[in-house]
Protein backbone atom coordinates (compact mmCIF):
# COMPACT_ATOMS: atom_id res chain seq x y z
CA UNK A 1 0.00 0.00 0.00
CA UNK A 2 1.23 3.38 -0.74
CA UNK A 3 -0.18 6.69 0.33
CA UNK A 4 -0.32 9.86 -2.44
CA UNK A 5 -1.89 12.99 -2.32
CA UNK A 6 -4.69 13.61 -5.20
CA UNK A 7 -5.41 16.61 -6.75
CA UNK A 8 -7.80 18.01 -4.19
CA UNK A 9 -5.19 18.07 -1.31
CA UNK A 10 -6.77 14.42 0.53
CA UNK A 11 -4.10 11.86 1.35
CA UNK A 12 -5.10 8.77 0.20
CA UNK A 13 -3.68 4.69 0.19
CA UNK A 14 -3.78 2.70 -2.76
CA UNK A 15 -2.03 -0.51 -4.26
CA UNK A 16 0.81 1.16 -6.89
CA UNK A 17 4.08 2.26 -6.92
CA UNK A 18 5.38 6.01 -5.86
CA UNK A 19 9.06 7.03 -6.82
CA UNK A 20 10.99 10.61 -6.44
CA UNK A 21 14.11 12.23 -6.25
CA UNK A 22 14.78 15.36 -4.94
CA UNK A 23 17.65 17.99 -4.59
CA UNK A 24 16.06 21.52 -4.11
CA UNK A 25 16.59 24.90 -1.90
CA UNK A 26 14.40 27.84 -2.93
CA UNK A 27 13.86 31.38 -0.86
CA UNK A 28 10.75 31.46 -2.55
CA UNK A 29 7.96 29.32 -4.41
CA UNK A 30 4.90 29.03 -5.54
CA UNK A 31 2.30 27.73 -7.41
CA UNK A 32 -0.68 27.03 -9.54
CA UNK A 33 -3.33 24.17 -10.55
CA UNK A 34 -6.44 22.92 -11.02
CA UNK A 35 -8.39 20.21 -12.87
CA UNK A 36 -11.33 19.56 -14.63
CA UNK A 37 -13.81 16.13 -14.27
CA UNK A 38 -15.43 14.73 -17.50
CA UNK A 39 -17.45 11.60 -17.03
CA UNK A 40 -15.57 10.60 -14.00
CA UNK A 41 -11.95 10.93 -15.13
CA UNK A 42 -10.17 14.22 -13.73
CA UNK A 43 -7.36 15.81 -15.26
CA UNK A 44 -5.33 17.52 -13.75
CA UNK A 45 -2.21 20.03 -13.79
CA UNK A 46 -0.15 22.30 -11.98
CA UNK A 47 2.75 24.77 -12.50
CA UNK A 48 5.25 25.73 -9.88
CA UNK A 49 7.87 28.63 -9.76
CA UNK A 50 10.83 29.55 -8.19
CA UNK A 51 13.03 32.31 -6.75
CA UNK A 52 16.75 32.54 -5.76
CA UNK A 53 16.42 28.43 -6.06
CA UNK A 54 19.11 25.58 -6.95
CA UNK A 55 18.25 21.77 -7.56
CA UNK A 56 15.83 19.64 -9.41
CA UNK A 57 12.88 17.32 -8.43
CA UNK A 58 11.49 14.34 -10.60
CA UNK A 59 8.00 12.44 -9.40
CA UNK A 60 5.77 9.41 -10.57
CA UNK A 61 3.11 8.04 -8.94
CA UNK A 62 0.98 5.09 -10.47
CA UNK A 63 -1.94 3.51 -8.72
CA UNK A 64 -5.07 1.41 -10.10
CA UNK A 65 -6.93 4.33 -10.01
CA UNK A 66 -4.34 7.17 -10.50
CA UNK A 67 -1.31 8.23 -12.72
CA UNK A 68 0.61 11.28 -12.01
CA UNK A 69 3.81 12.74 -12.69
CA UNK A 70 6.00 15.98 -12.16
CA UNK A 71 9.37 17.21 -12.97
CA UNK A 72 11.35 20.56 -11.72
CA UNK A 73 13.99 22.81 -12.43
CA UNK A 74 16.21 25.61 -10.86
CA UNK A 75 19.57 27.42 -11.01
CA UNK A 76 18.95 31.31 -9.76
CA UNK A 77 14.68 30.99 -11.16
CA UNK A 78 13.18 27.76 -11.58
CA UNK A 79 10.23 26.17 -13.07
CA UNK A 80 8.32 22.67 -13.01
CA UNK A 81 5.01 21.23 -13.76
CA UNK A 82 2.57 18.52 -12.77
CA UNK A 83 -0.04 16.17 -14.59
CA UNK A 84 -2.55 14.08 -13.15
CA UNK A 85 -4.88 11.84 -14.62
CA UNK A 86 -7.36 10.13 -11.98
CA UNK A 87 -10.04 7.63 -13.39
CA UNK A 88 -11.59 6.71 -9.84
CA UNK A 89 -15.19 8.10 -10.58
CA UNK A 90 -15.50 6.52 -14.01
CA UNK A 91 -17.04 3.22 -12.85
CA UNK A 92 -19.71 5.09 -11.26
CA UNK A 93 -20.75 7.08 -13.75
CA UNK A 94 -21.00 4.38 -15.83
CA UNK A 95 -22.57 2.53 -13.89
CA UNK A 96 -25.42 6.01 -13.51
CA UNK A 97 -25.24 6.12 -16.79
CA UNK A 98 -26.63 2.40 -17.84
CA UNK A 99 -29.41 3.22 -15.01
CA UNK A 100 -30.50 6.11 -16.48
CA UNK A 101 -30.39 4.40 -19.91
CA UNK A 102 -32.64 1.90 -18.84
CA UNK A 103 -35.43 4.45 -17.52
CA UNK A 104 -35.19 5.87 -20.66
CA UNK A 105 -36.02 3.16 -22.28
CA UNK A 106 -38.97 2.47 -20.65
CA UNK A 107 -40.52 5.97 -20.96
CA UNK A 108 -39.85 5.85 -24.24
CA UNK A 109 -41.69 2.72 -24.06
CA UNK A 110 -44.70 4.31 -22.21
CA UNK A 111 -44.72 6.82 -24.46
CA UNK A 112 -45.30 4.70 -27.39
CA UNK A 113 -47.89 2.98 -25.26
CA UNK A 114 -49.82 5.60 -24.95
CA UNK A 115 -49.82 6.76 -28.85
CA UNK A 116 -51.05 3.09 -29.68
CA UNK A 117 -52.98 2.36 -26.88
CA UNK A 118 -51.28 -0.34 -25.58
CA UNK A 119 -50.97 -1.41 -22.17
CA UNK A 120 -47.54 -1.45 -20.36
CA UNK A 121 -46.91 -2.53 -16.86
CA UNK A 122 -44.68 0.03 -15.23
CA UNK A 123 -42.22 -1.03 -12.41
CA UNK A 124 -42.34 1.26 -9.82
CA UNK A 125 -39.19 2.26 -8.25
CA UNK A 126 -38.07 4.95 -5.13
CA UNK A 127 -34.85 5.51 -6.65
CA UNK A 128 -33.52 9.39 -7.73
CA UNK A 129 -30.84 9.18 -10.02
CA UNK A 130 -29.23 12.45 -11.11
Amino acid sequence: MIKYVDDKGKTKEGFGVNAGISAKTAVAEGSVGGGITIFGIRLGGRVMGSAASAGFSAKVTATSRRFAFGLSGALGLGAGFEVSIDWSGLKEKLSNWRKRRKQNAKLKDLKAGVKTGKSIEIEHKKEIIL
